[in-house]
């Protein structure tokens, strides 16, 4: 009976270590997940991008408006992560403000191709099944809601909608 024992912890052996590997690679290498990223990177991500640090403080009074204005920026393209170019998405947001805040409708006009850059590249290190997958779409909207914000000082985004959102 003892030889049983041994072969059995040394058929178990690779399966352990196996199982330790991936728990270091995914703690260390979160990207490997392919899971969005999480608010905090989306923040690095729009800092590197030249958008100012998200404002300090705690969460504003319900907003004076049912429906607010909308910027939009249409058609963007991306490539997935890890696609190899054989998977393409189109996605166009909406991104609600506040429609008295006239400074902000001309700040967000002004900042739209820093934004528009920031969304392709973000959007673009994302994998296919993230991208994909309906379940996401509401962490893919607070990130980016959080990352827009970075790139505005006159006001805040209330809300990202999706105009578009289509794989081919």
């Amino acid at each position: 009976m003892k030889p049983m024992l041994k072969y059995g912890a040394l058929a178990l052996a690779p399966l352990v270590l196996a199982g330790l590997l991936l728990l270091v690679l995914f703690k260390f290498f979160p990207g490997l997940t392919g899971a969005p990223a999480a608010p905090a990177a989306t923040e690095q991500a729009a800092a590197e991008h030249g958008a100012k640090p998200a404002a300090e403080g705690g969460e504003q009074g319900k907003k004076g408006y049912e429906f607010g204005a909308v910027h939009a920026i249409a058609d963007l393209i991306i490539n997935p992560k890890g696609s190899s170019g054989r998977r393409v998405f189109k996605i166009s947001v909406a991104l609600e403000y506040d429609p008295a805040n006239a400074e902000l409708a001309k700040e967000m006009e002004e900042r739209t191709p820093f934004m528009r850059d920031f969304l392709i590249t973000y959007l673009s290190g994302m994998n296919e099944d993230s991208l994909s997958d309906i379940s996401y779409r509401e962490t893919i909207r607070d990130s980016l809601g959080v990352a827009m914000n970075r790139f505005l000082s006159a006001g805040k985004v209330d809300r990202v909608l999706f105009q578009d959102f289509i794989r081919q």
